[in-house]
């Protein structure tokens, strides 16, 4: 059975959308995490490469989402951090990102 090792990032993000990968090194990840830190004067949104204000996944200021896939009780889905952006309403914005990697 493979082993884990869980890992989190803080994530700047502004009023352009930015890709997770581009603070993390690799682009597949296990189990994602996606927390907004709760001192953000705005609100951050989560989608695909053409992620906005007006279609993304809304969090709010400590608010969480957890991206996870686990498929079976010994498989675990990957997320490919190239395709997860995120945008927000402000500039400067904090997010925590927090995955396992395969160890």
């Amino acid at each position: 059975m493979p082993k884990y090792s869980p890992k989190s990032v803080r994530v700047t993000v502004g009023t352009a959308a930015v890709a997770v990968q581009a603070a993390v090194a690799g682009s597949l990840k296990l189990g994602l995490i996606i927390q907004a830190d709760a001192s953000n004067a705005g609100n951050i949104f989560i989608g695909g490469s053409d992620v906005t204000t007006s279609n993304g996944i809304q969090l709010a200021a400590g608010a969480t989402l957890s991206l996870n896939d686990f498929g079976t009780a010994h498989s675990i889905g990957e997320w490919d951090l190239t395709k997860v952006f995120l945008v927000s309403n402000q500039a400067a914005q904090a997010v925590r990102v927090s995955y396992a990697e395969s160890v």
